[in-house]
């Protein structure tokens, strides 16, 4: 897995999809809530499912990850989009469908991500989506994304990843 970029607007990201420590329990639920008690079950339960998805991705079993991640995010109230967990179960959903080669279905569920807030500009998301579309046979839009990974962090995000991956963006943006 590549470099994760430490993204002031959602350090958990990085922490958390590198198999480090669980989220915080404030980015699943936005912030403050009258029903405490309910959202602190809630906050759990899509803790405890998003740790089972991250062992089984460790096991390279990405179809139980997708299984798990995809349960967590049916369990956020709708619409899911308000939630601030919302932005990392997709990126999850995508990186597990990318590990196994299911760029098809990986590529919708970064896309969405990058439409949630605090997501424009993640390197770390603009690089799978490009990965994405390069494997599907998409160049235009691959550049467009694979660039937009490079100049985020002046190229990081690649550290990691399959050379052709850099090879292919440093072509396009006529770099040594």
């Amino acid at each position: 897995m590549g470099a994760m970029p430490d993204d002031p607007a959602a350090p958990e990201l990085s922490t958390w999809a590198a198999g480090g420590s669980s989220v915080p329990a404030s980015d699943i639920s936005g912030g403050a809530d009258p029903e405490e008690q309910e959202l602190e079950l809630l906050t759990k339960r899509v803790q405890e499912l998003a740790e089972v998805g991250q062992a089984w991705v460790v096991q390279g079993n990405y179809a139980q990850a997708v299984l798990c991640y995809e349960r967590a995010l049916g369990l956020l109230p709708p619409p899911a989009e308000q939630w601030p967990a919302t932005l990392w179960l997709l990126t999850a959903i995508g990186e597990a469908h990318f590990l196994g080669g299911a760029y098809a279905e990986a590529a919708p569920l970064f896309a969405r991500a990058l439409r949630l807030p605090g997501a424009q500009g993640n390197p770390y998301i603009h690089l799978r989506l490009g990965q994405c579309l390069f494997e599907l046979a998409r160049p235009d839009a691959a550049a467009a994304q694979l660039s937009l990974a490079y100049l985020g962090d002046g190229g990081q995000v690649f550290e990691g990843e399959d050379e052709k991956y850099l090879a292919f963006t440093r072509d396009l943006l006529l770099l040594p």
